[in-house]
């Protein structure tokens, strides 16, 4: 009997961490009260590893910088006329996003280019040169850039998206909607804490 309850005790301190988990943890940048996607600021082009600059958790990917940039990376110049500008940076933003299954038009746009991987697969790539479409982004504003049809399976996928500027103006945005409800992904709603996230998992 004593062994009984000892057992009981142990199972019941193991049920209230988990429960405390649930509500007081979060699985790193997947919470719902944070930005949900980490970038990495790196300088020179076209690099995704290594050593960064600099850090940053933001809940939106929707940067016009025009001929600046970010402060912590990039390297100031100048065009022949005299306008400064900064170039030469890039930027690499991953996240896990919790998705119903349905087809999601997802829009880019990168200056001077841009790609967006889901699971590890290459799935669009858009150049500075590339904006057929307009897109209404979280703020209200509207910005150019190219839309892209794909299916997506219910459940979290992960969402890797990559940005250089070499020389000129740069924007980077990335933005999707469910295309049957034309429901907006907000970033940070779309987080959930441990307990979610197991259950999620059980499901599959």
């Amino acid at each position: 009997m004593v062994k009984l309850m000892k057992i009981f005790k142990m199972a019941a301190v193991s049920a209230i961490i988990l429960i405390i988990l649930c509500f007081q943890t979060a699985v790193p940048s997947l919470a719902a009260d944070v930005p949900v996607f980490r970038a990495e600021y790196r300088n020179g082009v076209a690099c995704w590893s290594g050593s960064y600059a600099a850090e940053k958790y933001e809940e939106h990917i929707v940067h016009q910088w025009g001929h600046g940039g970010p402060d912590e990376i990039g390297y100031w110049s100048r065009w022949a006329d005299g306008t400064p500008s900064k170039d030469d940076y890039s930027i690499r933003w991953e996240g896990v996003f919790k998705f119903p299954a349905g087809k999601y038009e997802f829009f880019l746009s990168g200056d001077d280019h841009a790609w967006l991987y889901i699971d590890g697969k290459k799935a669009a790539e858009v150049n500075w040169d590339e904006y057929p479409d307009k897109w209404t982004v979280y703020d209200g504003s509207v910005h150019e850039g190219k839309i892209f049809t794909i299916d997506m399976t219910h459940g979290a996928h992960h969402i890797d998206f990559r940005f250089y500027e070499h020389m000129g103006a740069a924007r980077a945005i990335l933005e999707w909607r469910l295309i049957e409800t034309k429901e907006k992904v907000v970033m940070n709603r779309y987080g959930w804490p441990a307990c979610e996230f197991i259950a999620l998992v059980l499901e599959k």
